[in-house]
């Protein structure tokens, strides 16, 4: 939740210093994220939970750009590329966001950092953690976790300064069935 809060807090600084003050229009940020099977939901929730603490924490100070309150655009990815892509669009056209937060899955982020682009709207990785998000450097793609190459070397590393001589490893691992 507090990477979701925390990339949620980046996004409005990059707004803030981005977008001109209109009116008293609400300030919309997307959260697409994984809330239903094969995405992982319950993480999904969690950046949900995360972003709505900090838009609250952010409105409750008196919004941004002389008082404009943030509004969340809740989306469903649903763990996939195609529906966060779908997402996605949605939220850039449609809805108007200025930003999209909370993408969990790496296939997803990789999906939607394309469309970011094009739309020209930032979004913000909260877990996606695969190298190839970040290494082509592109203008409107953020993330706030660390990539798995370098939690690879960390955890080998603090194994190492334990004494550990064996380690094993169990995971949950999501397996879809293409027809």
């Amino acid at each position: 939740m507090m990477r979701a809060r925390n990339a949620l807090l980046a996004t409005l600084l990059v707004v803030g210093l981005t977008t001109p003050a209109l009116a008293q229009k609400p300030v919309k940020i997307g959260v697409l994220t994984p809330l239903s099977p094969p995405g992982d939901a319950a993480a999904g929730q969690f950046i949900v939970r995360g972003a709505k603490m900090g838009a609250e924490e952010v409105n409750a100070r008196g919004g941004v750009l002389g008082g404009r309150k943030i509004e969340l655009v809740i989306e469903d990815d649903s763990g996939t590329p195609e529906k966060g892509s779908a997402g996605f669009r949605k939220l850039a056209s449609q809805d108007q966001a200025v930003a999209v937060v909370g993408q969990f899955h790496s296939s997803v982020m990789t999906a939607v950092q394309v469309l970011a682009e094009q739309f020209k709207v930032p979004v913000f990785s909260t877990q996606a953690s695969a190298r190839q998000v970040t290494e082509k450097h592109l203008n409107f793609t953020f993330r706030t976790h660390v990539i798995d190459p370098d939690r690879c070397v960390m955890w080998t590393r603090w194994a190492k300064e334990r004494g550990f001589k064996r380690a094993a490893l169990i995971t949950a691992r999501h397996w879809r069935v293409r027809r």
